[in-house]
C-alpha cells in the first residue's frame, strides 16, 4: 500500500484540536467521506502521530474491524488498554494531587488507587 502523506493537514488538525483557544472541544474528532478515501490511513499515519507528538493520548478505535461487536463495549475496551497503559503515571499523579484517598458523606471514601486499578482491568 502506498501512503501519500499529507503532514501539514496533519499538523494543522493537531494544533486546532489541542489549542483551547480555537477548538469548542478537544476530546473527540469526526471524520467523515466516502468510503475508500483515506479517513483510516490519514489517521494512523498522520493525525494520531502528530497529536502523539504534542503530548496527546490518541485512542482510534475502527469499527469496521469489529463488526460483530458492541460498538459501545469495543471502545470501552480501547479506553482501559490506554489507561493500563499510563497506570504508573495516572496513579502518581493522583497521590501528588492527594486524590488517592478521599473522604466522602457518612464515613464512605473513594480510593482513586484502587478506582484506576479497577478500570484498567
Amino acid at each position: 500500500m502506498e501512503v501519500f502523506h499529507r503532514t501539514p493537514l496533519a499538523e494543522e488538525l493537531a494544533t486546532y484540536i489541542l489549542d483551547d483557544a480555537t477548538s469548542s472541544s478537544s476530546s473527540s474528532l469526526l471524520l467523515a467521506a466516502p468510503r475508500g478515501t483515506g479517513k483510516s490511513t490519514f489517521l494512523s499515519y498522520d493525525l494520531s502521530p502528530a497529536l502523539s507528538r504534542r503530548g496527546a493520548v490518541v485512542i482510534h478505535v475502527d469499527l469496521w474491524e469489529s463488526l460483530g461487536e458492541e460498538p459501545g463495549e469495543v471502545l470501552a475496551a480501547e479506553v482501559r488498554s490506554a489507561l493500563g497503559r499510563h497506570d504508573g503515571a495516572l496513579i502518581r499523579l493522583a497521590r501528588r494531587t492527594g486524590l488517592v484517598e478521599r473522604g466522602a458523606a457518612r464515613g464512605r471514601s473513594v480510593s482513586c488507587e484502587t478506582t484506576l486499578a479497577t478500570w484498567c482491568r
